[in-house]
């Protein structure tokens, strides 16, 4: 009887390459792949991430009397009770012995046996019943998922930046029988190896709340400089942007990832916290990774059709647009007046101001890029009139 049995779309993260392999299999690469072939046809079930047991139990496990390969079912009674802990951390030892499917004396032989072994079993005897239990925590690096959960995994995956990260992640997956390569539709943006290492620093500096120490270029910098900076959010998309707190400024900024050019944790300095409604808010009034630092005012404009319809697709977070008759009407909560006339200039004659402020600065946009362009237009048309007269007199 297969100890598993009615558990055969379960997803076992679990590596018990000291229990099931036959001595002559010394390295690791042979031990490993032993055990995945063995979990896959004689157990059900697939291992993804292997976990590596501590060292005193790695090295008496060899010595517990039943466990080496050749008597099968003692191995698969290790691994069904290895599997029932994992999911559940207390069991009544009758209950447990049914579970896996061999009798109450035997049971207790093996449990006996791993627990001399160095598994943190507890025994608790509460007369007639007796209880096995593992403490919270037993098992580090090891959890336990459906295979459904593990196919619902790969896609969320498979949308993060391609990094070294997730390359290492999906060979995991690959290495439990999953088919990554089919699933190579999905098609991310990708992250250089050193953006790959500063996103980690920084990640590990806002889960820590330690400060981080940027070498940071902005768009108005001739060169780079170091800042220190509490990140409080990142922002992975394209690009991949964050919000700190400046020390030197002493204010929210946003930064690039793209812009930092090197990143150390800096625990020496006080981390500055910024409450959850603060960061929330400044990121609501930015445009496109930027807050102009200005009081937040209600800007509208309309967009008549057919246009309406693709700019309502490609509105920034947290404006909102609403359908009319006549196309679609917008409502902007920013603090940067600059960006949003940015974004109502790139619509041409197609957007309309609703709001005075707006206008003025729509218009002043315009006004400056037309300039722009008739001051080129006139020193080209110079150019081209020298020219003509050049090649008349030659």
């Amino acid at each position: 009887m297969n100890p598993l049995h009615g558990h055969e779309d379960r997803t076992l993260i679990l590596r018990l390459e000291y229990a099931l392999l036959p001595s002559d299999r010394k390295d690791p690469a042979s031990r490993q792949q032993f055990f995945l072939g063995y979990c896959r046809k004689q157990l059900a079930i697939s291992p993804i991430l292997p976990y590596t047991w501590p060292p005193s139990f790695v090295g008496s496990i060899h010595e517990v009397k039943g466990l080496i390969v050749g008597q099968g079912s003692a191995a698969e009674t290790v691994a069904a009770i290895f599997l029932a802990f994992v999911e559940q951390r207390t069991w009544r030892q009758a209950e447990l012995a049914q579970r896996i499917g061999v009798s109450v004396p035997w049971l207790r032989r093996r449990l006996l046996s791993l627990q001399t072994a160095g598994m943190p079993l507890e025994r608790d005897d509460e007369t007639p019943q007796v209880y096995w239990s593992v403490p919270r925590g037993w098992f580090p690096g090891g959890i336990v998922l459906t295979g459904e959960q593990v196919v619902d995994l790969l896609p969320i995956v498979l949308r993060a930046p391609k990094s070294k990260r997730q390359q290492r992640v999906l060979r995991l997956l690959a290495g439990s029988g999953l088919d990554v390569s089919s699933q190579q539709t999905v098609v991310a943006g990708t992250l250089t190896a050193l953006e790959d290492s500063v996103l980690g620093v920084l990640e590990q500096g806002a889960a820590t709340k330690t400060v981080t120490r940027l070498r940071y270029q902005s768009h108005s910098d001739a060169v780079a400089h170091w800042r220190h900076v509490s990140v409080q959010r990142v922002m992975v998309g394209q690009p991949v942007r964050f919000v700190g707190l400046c020390h030197k400024a002493t204010q929210l900024r946003w930064y690039r990832l793209d812009r930092v050019s090197a990143a150390e944790l800096a625990g020496q300095e006080p981390w500055q916290s910024v409450s959850v409604e603060v960061l929330d808010k400044f990121i609501s009034e930015s445009v496109g990774g930027f807050h102009g630092g200005e009081t937040a005012r209600t800007l509208c404009f309309s967009v008549r059709d057919p246009e309406s319809r693709w700019v309502a697709d490609n509105l920034p977070a947290g404006w909102q647009g609403k359908f009319t008759e006549n196309g679609l009407e917008v409502q902007a909560q920013s603090a940067s007046l600059h960006q949003v006339a940015r974004f109502v200039v790139s619509l041409g004659e197609a957007a309309l101001c609703e709001t005075n402020e707006l206008q003025a600065e729509v218009q002043r946009l315009a006004l400056g890029a037309l300039q722009t362009s008739q001051a080129r237009l006139n020193i080209h048309a110079v150019a081209t009139n020298e020219s003509s007269l050049w090649d008349s007199k030659s």
